[in-house]
């Protein structure tokens, strides 16, 4: 069973928990971007008992540095983060790989651009 729960970098054991991911340089390749720590994100986290198994941050209503791990894709994780992460009825926007456009566009939101490697999605409420 998965727990789904917002991080703050203040909290006790926050870098222990997401050390799976910063600095990792397979996550930093298959993102496109190395994940890095910063005091205006808010951090969606994914556990299964007790070992972390994914994140999402939001910096007001931009989404980043979602990753899985491979042993938890396919479950609806990120999906899930999603769901948490955009309860406010405003404008999102992400840019996202290939592998995770699926997700997105399971919670409603559209491609506005692409490029070679990434997806420019956004999610707008009427």
């Amino acid at each position: 069973m998965y727990l789904f729960r917002e991080a703050i970098k203040a909290e006790s054991g926050f870098y222990e928990m997401l050390s799976p991911m910063l600095g990792n340089r397979a996550v930093a390749d298959e993102v496109g971007i190395p994940l890095w720590v910063d005091d205006a994100k808010r951090y969606f986290v994914a556990e299964c008992e007790a070992e972390f198994c994914g994140l999402l941050t939001l910096n007001r209503a931009i989404i980043s540095d979602c990753y899985v791990m491979p042993k938890h894709r396919r479950n609806g994780i990120l999906s899930s983060l999603l769901m948490a992460a955009t309860l406010k009825r405003q404008r999102y926007r992400a840019t996202c790989t290939t592998m995770s456009l699926g997700a997105f566009e399971k919670q409603g939101f559209l491609v506005t651009n692409t490029t070679v490697n990434f997806t420019m999605v956004e999610k707008k409420y009427a």
